[in-house]
């Protein structure tokens, strides 16, 4: 018998799929909202799902970055940083929230005091 793993995020679906029985070598598919973005071969089942969470999960440091900047350039709100991220179709709410929690780190670390923006209460 075949073994096939499924894993799912958001959009994304990954399917890994055995080479021939009994290989726990296989195929691993990765599709965005049911269309083939790319075919990893030669991984092993036991990786599958971490190569998936790897291929689809967004540098979230990456993006509070981006958003820390775009606010010190003055042209966007942390806010409107944020709600960027949630309409994206490739992330999902927790990328919302890690992206906030990362925000809110660089905040710190730069001298700011996170409450003073409304995007920061609890």
């Amino acid at each position: 018998m075949t073994i096939q793993l499924t894993f799912v995020r958001g959009n994304y679906s990954g399917i890994w799929r055995e080479d021939r029985p009994g290989s726990r070598s296989g195929s691993l598919q990765i599709l965005f909202k049911d269309k083939e973005e790319i075919v990893l071969v030669d991984k092993a089942e036991h990786a599958a799902q971490k190569v998936f969470n790897n291929y689809c999960e967004p540098d979230w440091h990456e993006m509070a970055e981006a958003i820390l900047s775009a606010y010190q350039r003055g042209g966007t709100s942390f806010s409107d940083g944020l709600e960027a991220v949630a309409d994206n179709p490739r992330h999902i709410e927790h990328d919302v929230y890690v992206v906030r929690k990362f925000l809110q780190d660089l905040l710190v670390e730069q001298g700011f005091d996170p409450r003073e923006f409304s995007e920061f209460d609890e």
